[in-house]
């Protein structure tokens, strides 16, 4: 695929996809229905959706490049607090645009329980289902690498256009690698009776494809489990031959595993955390991906990248929220201390 603008000097980030408000609700157990569960504390409200994630902790990782937003946000308190939140972390939101009408800002309540760790999510898709093809214009744009994410969760560029098959987002995609830009993406963990359809029609314009184990299982349409390394391998292996252009990772709470579209792997076992360490996993995912993209975009080496994408994902167990437990980088990098999981396949 020819490139256009390839004489400009590219740096920076555009991010896209899920924007919104994320509400932090600490309970101590998962009730059964009908009955009763008891918030632990003050439902805390802070961003979220994977792009705005991503351009946050890039921000306190105290990176040296522009991070921008395109994303449509609702006429409301919602939509206001996401702006406000922008300006004071220095993102860019030009291309932030507000729908006036009655649609919402995407919000998620976000189940937290204590006990375990694990998270539950309850997802207004508002605003983010109104995103689409004609928003995104990446003619003057000397970003590096473009995000998009997560499909699978946005109604009008997971739709399938009746010409060719193809969905709104990967023509997004296209248009992005045609205008110069680096391409990651990641997928939605919800399931989508089109999941497969959805996820295979963008691989071609794809160059890194970052999810967890249980994404690339809604693909394949089987149930994966993180003990079974040699099978999240294959399902790397596949990614890679039906399409995607550069690298595959599929990561998981003990490890990840990265595959190069010339078959090469990496191995990166997580961080062994104290237990007073983790708060919350709430925001793991998008940190590791708040990692990768850093190394992507200074042109580390995979194994660099994989190791500080780790780390990286390691802080954000600090907190119970998405971001608030991000910390620049060398802290993160200072985490190593604690050693390193080993893993076979």
């Amino acid at each position: 695929m020819d490139n256009l603008n390839i004489e400009k000097i590219r740096k920076g980030l555009i991010a896209s996809g899920s924007i919104l408000d994320d509400y932090i609700v600490l309970i101590n157990d998962w009730p059964m229905e009908n009955c009763t569960a008891f918030i632990q504390d003050k439902v805390q409200m802070t961003n979220g959706g994977a792009p705005y994630n991503i351009v946050k902790n890039l921000r306190t990782m105290n990176v040296d490049f522009p991070l921008l937003l395109i994303a449509l946000i609702g006429n409301d308190f919602n939509g206001k607090w996401i702006i406000d939140d922008c300006i004071k972390s220095n993102i860019d939101i030009n291309q932030l645009e507000i729908i006036n009408d009655s649609t919402p800002t995407s919000c998620t309540y976000v189940m937290s329980v204590k006990n375990t760790n694990r998270r539950t999510f309850f997802h207004q898709q508002g605003t983010n289902g109104l995103l689409d093809e004609k928003h995104f214009n990446f003619s003057e744009t000397n970003a590096k690498l473009f995000y998009l994410g997560p499909l699978t969760q946005l109604n009008r560029l997971d739709t399938f256009n009746n010409n060719d098959k193809r969905t709104n987002a990967s023509k997004v995609l296209e248009n992005a690698l045609l205008h110069g830009l680096e391409t990651i993406v990641d997928f939605s963990s919800g399931k989508n009776i089109n999941y497969s359809h959805i996820a295979k029609s963008s691989l071609p314009f794809i160059d890194h494809l970052i999810i967890n184990e249980t994404e690339a299982g809604l693909i394949f349409t089987k149930n994966v489990t993180s003990d079974n390394l040699y099978e999240i391998k294959q399902m790397a292996n596949d990614l890679i031959d039906l399409g995607v252009r550069k690298t595959v990772t599929i990561h998981f709470s003990e490890d990840a595993i990265l595959m190069t579209n010339d078959k090469n792997v990496f191995l990166q076992g997580s961080i062994l955390l104290p237990e007073e360490f983790v708060k919350g996993s709430v925001g793991a995912g998008d940190a590791f991906v708040s990692g990768m993209i850093y190394g992507i975009h200074q042109q580390w080496s995979l194994d660099k990248t994989l190791h500080l994408a780790v780390c990286i994902a390691g802080m954000s167990l600090s907190h119970e929220s998405s971001t608030d437990g991000m910390k620049d980088i060398e802290q993160c990098l200072d985490l190593q201390k604690y050693g390193f999981r080993q893993l076979k396949i």
